[in-house]
This record gives C-alpha cells, sequence and structure tokens, in this order.
C-alpha cells in the first residue's frame, strides 16, 4: 500500500531503556573479575612469591551471580509479563549453560586424557596451552557455544517467520484486503475485480453492536459491580459481529451447535469465539442481547469455536446465523488474490481513479496489499 508520508519520532523512553539496560548488563558481568583482584596486595603484583595464592571462596562472587539471574528473570517478565511461562526464558539459558559447561569440561578431559603425543610440535603446543594458568578456556568455550547457539535461534526464528508469512499468502489464500465498503458500494468493487479478473475470495459483511445484557444482568449493572470477575473492557467495548452459515477452514466448533439459519422456535443462536467467552464467562445457553441506535436484538450461545491464527482472515467474536442482521447498518470487507504486484498496483491505481470522479466521498476506504 502506496505510503505518501511517514512520521518520526525520537523515543526517549526506548532510548534511556536501551542506556539503563547495557549499563546495568555490564556493571554485573564486570563485578567478576574485579571481586578477584580487590584482594590482591600490591606486593604480589611485583613478586608473586611474597604472597600466598587467594583460593578461598569469596561469598561476593555468590551475591553477583544472584543478582545476575535476578535480572534476567526481571528482564524477562518486564518484556514477556507477569507469567509463569516467562520463566521457561531464564531456565532454558540456565540449562543451555549447564550443558556447554559440561560439554567443554568433557572435551578438556578427553584432550588430556588421549593427548597425541605423535602429532607435531605445533599442535602439541596449541593443545597444551588449553591448560595454562587463568586460560579462560572453559570460559571461551561456553561464550562460542552460547554464541552459535543464538545465531542459530535467529536464523530458525527467522525461517519460522518466513514460513509462516508464504503460507498465508500462497497458493489460493487472498492477499489483498478490501475493506470499509457500504453496501451500495458492493456491486461497484465487484465490477473492478471482474474488469481485472480477480476472483472475489470472501465477501464478509460486518455490524457494529454493544453488549445490553448478560442472562438477566445489564452491562451498567455489572460494571459497577466491583465483587465481579467480568473484564470491563469486554463489557463496554463494540463488537463487529457478521453472519454466514458455514464455518472457515480456520475455525472448529469446541462445543455446542453451529447454526446455519434461524431456527423455528424464533431464537437466534450465534457462535462466540473460546477467548471471548472466557473473559465473559460465557456457556452455552447462556442470553445475552446487543443494541444499535436504541434498537434491541436477543440471542443465545448455541456454540463456542476456536479460531487458528494461520490465515488471512478476518476474525469476529460473534458470529449470527445468516438473514439476522439484514436490517441493521453494514459495512463490508471483500477478499481477493493477485497474481502479481503489477496487478495489485494497478488495481489499486483504478480504485483512486474512481475515487477522483467523485467529490464528496471517496469510492473506497482502504486496499491493504498482503503480497
Amino acid at each position: 500500500m502506496p505510503v505518501k508520508q511517514v512520521s518520526t519520532d525520537i523515543s526517549w523512553s526506548a532510548i534511556w531503556q536501551g542506556i539503563l539496560t547495557g549499563l546495568t548488563i555490564a556493571i554485573l558481568f564486570a563485578l567478576m573479575p574485579l571481586l578477584r583482584i580487590r584482594k590482591v596486595s600490591p606486593l604480589r603484583s611485583l613478586r608473586s612469591s611474597y604472597d600466598k595464592d587467594i583460593n578461598e571462596r569469596d561469598p561476593w562472587r555468590w551475591l553477583v551471580y544472584f543478582l545476575i539471574a535476578a535480572f534476567v528473570i526481571g528482564f524477562t517478565i518486564w518484556q514477556v509479563g507477569a507469567d509463569w511461562e516467562t520463566l521457561y526464558f531464564p531456565l532454558a539459558i540456565a540449562v543451555g549453560l549447564a550443558i556447554l559447561a559440561g560439554t567443554a569440561a568433557l572435551l578438556k578431559w578427553a584432550v588430556k586424557k588421549f593427548f597425541p603425543v605423535q602429532w607435531s610440535y605445533v599442535w602439541r603446543q596449541g593443545i597444551a596451552n588449553l591448560y595454562r594458568p587463568n586460560n579462560q578456556t572453559l570460559l571461551l568455550l561456553v561464550s562460542v557455544g552460547l554464541g552459535t547457539a543464538l545465531i542459530s535461534n535467529m536464523f530458525f526464528v527467522r525461517e519460522l517467520l518466513l514460513q509462516q508469512v508464504e503460507k498465508t499468502t500462497s497458493g489460493n489464500q487472498p492477499n489483498i484486503l478490501l475493506f470499509d465498503i457500504q453496501q451500495a458500494q458492493v456491486p461497484q468493487v465487484k465490477a473492478v475485480m471482474d474488469s481485472f479478473d480477480m476472483p472475489l475470495m470472501r465477501h464478509v459483511p460486518i455490524t457494529r453492536l454493544e453488549l445490553a445484557t448478560l442472562n438477566a444482568d445489564s452491562v451498567a449493572q455489572l460494571v459497577q459491580d466491583s465483587t465481579d470477575e467480568l473484564e470491563t473492557d469486554y463489557l463496554t467495548q463494540d463488537y463487529q459481529v457478521t453472519y454466514r452459515d458455514t464455518l472457515l477452514d480456520t475455525e472448529k466448533i469446541v462445543s455446542g451447535k453451529w447454526h446455519t439459519k434461524q431456527p423455528k422456535d424464533g431464537k437466534i443462536y450465534v457462535s462466540v469465539q473460546e477467548g471471548v467467552a472466557d473473559k465473559l464467562q460465557l456457556e452455552i445457553g447462556d442470553s445475552i442481547s446487543f443494541f444499535e441506535n436504541n434498537r434491541n436484538i436477543r440471542v443465545v450461545i448455541g456454540s463456542i469455536r476456536e479460531h487458528k491464527e494461520e490465515m488471512l482472515q478476518p476474525n469476529f467474536s460473534f458470529v449470527f446465523p445468516e438473514g439476522t442482521l439484514d436490517s441493521f447498518p453494514q459495512m463490508n470487507i471483500m477478499l481477493t488474490q493477485a497474481d502479481s504486484v503489477r496487478q495489485s498496483v494497478s488495481f489499486q491505481q483504478a480504485f483512486d481513479l474512481e475515487s477522483s470522479k467523485r467529490d464528496r466521498s471517496r469510492f473506497w476506504a482502504g486496499v491493504e496489499n498482503f503480497r
């Protein structure tokens, strides 16, 4: 989608967060070598034989280890959120470090146990240097292994993301989304699609409704009730709902029954998304009502469905049976597919040309290219 102007701004909070994070990491990891030299006497720097070796355990080092671990855990919780799942990352880092340290120690032991005495002097001298005092062999092997693991993980995540994008936009999946199309504009949009020989892959009517009641309780009463566990945002928000007679490939009924049309008993059975049902504590058979411009519509929860975020498909909290929202104001979403970037650009330019012919309003509200 062409962008004529992009506004930029400096995020001072992000800058200060980066500075403080980097400074904290540098200080914590710099404390380890500094703690080892704080008890070194001046005489030892001149003649090592005049002073004893300092090999006793230092309790301050364990405090630094604790601070490093606490910082990693706290930083993860700050970035991801306070949840038990956030502990998986620092735990995985600790397990990875333990595996790398064990592998490095095993490698040193194997080289020393099976030292290649028949090799040339250069190789024997290089291997022997692994056991020189303060050679940091273990730390170096762990650092190289951890760095390699992190770089490999970045490439692995990159490939996963690219595969998800290719899966979303490849094959017969739509890659262009047209939104905010008024009901009177639908035939004109279809005509433009036909002129480019582009298929109408999905046509989604949308109606905006607000919650009025949950079972016998009004939304206003539930919001004021401080003892209720329902989240206020889910009670007071506007819901964009739709109607259709079939499930999508990305949806699955987890409980209840899918109703394609309004039954003979006069009740309207709707399907609610699983996450919304959990937030509003809705179960099969619960009664709720919506309103729009002083018009109410009462429905019954007929099914709870699960939605998989894998394809380019609009998702809705509530899905009504076909024909139950015909009298309510609607706007439309249309999904199509362009064979190439050139066709996508020409398709959008056709809408821009059509918009210029109308003085008071645009012919279309938006075209989004997902290629």
